[in-house]
This record gives C-alpha cells, sequence and structure tokens, in this order.
C-alpha cells in the first residue's frame, strides 16, 4: 500500500506535525491513515519515544485534532455540491454542516485535560 501525501508540515507545538493526504476514495483513504498512524507510532517506540494523535495530549501546550476535509461532486455536474458558482455556500452545505454538528455534538467535553 501506497500513502499518497500532499503536504507534511511543521505546526506549532514542539515535534507537532500535521500530514495531509490527498483526495480519495474514502475507504482507501482509511486504510492509508491507519497504515500511516501504526508507521509512526511503531517508528517513535523503536526510538524509546512515543507518538500520539490525541486532541490534546499536554495542559498548557498547543493541542492537535484529526478532522476530514469533505468533497462531494453532484453526478450530473461533476462540480461540489457544497459551493455555488459564486463560491458561497450552497444549501446543500448549510444542511450538511448543520446536520453533522447536531450529530457529534455532546453534553461533556472529554478532549479537555483536567
Amino acid at each position: 500500500m501506497e500513502l499518497n501525501v500532499d503536504t507534511l508540515i511543521h505546526e506549532v507545538g514542539a515535534g507537532q506535525m500535521e500530514i495531509n493526504f490527498f483526495h480519495a476514495h474514502p475507504l482507501g483513504l482509511a486504510d492509508e491513515v491507519f497504515l500511516f498512524k501504526r508507521t509512526v507510532r511503531e517508528a517513535a517506540l523503536r526510538c524509546n519515544m512515543y507518538a500520539t494523535f490525541m486532541a490534546k495530549p499536554i495542559a498548557g501546550e498547543p493541542g492537535s485534532a484529526m478532522h476530514v476535509h469533505q468533497s462531494i461532486l453532484g453526478k450530473d455536474t461533476g462540480l461540489n455540491i457544497f459551493s455555488n458558482t459564486d463560491g458561497s455556500a450552497s444549501d446543500a452545505f448549510s444542511i450538511t454542516s448543520a446536520a453533522c454538528s447536531a450529530t457529534y455534538r455532546r453534553p461533556w467535553r472529554w478532549w479537555r485535560r483536567m
């Protein structure tokens, strides 16, 4: 399996990196991300270090989080359904954004460090 990496850049925190994969089929891309994370963890362990993908592993330091960018192309047009021709957000974007926000809303903040 090949890792189709678009960019790898340094972030604000010490040792904090951002990796971006090229757009691809969701299932294949999920496999690439899993392979990447396992490989990084194994490489770190072999150097007596730890690699984490936690949102905020160290209080008072910049946090990280895995996130997904979505683009959905219309079957009939091949254009991004989340954007109008003038670049503004489409109704499909607004509906999808609201649905995602409602789906992921939780009454607790599990990512906060106590």
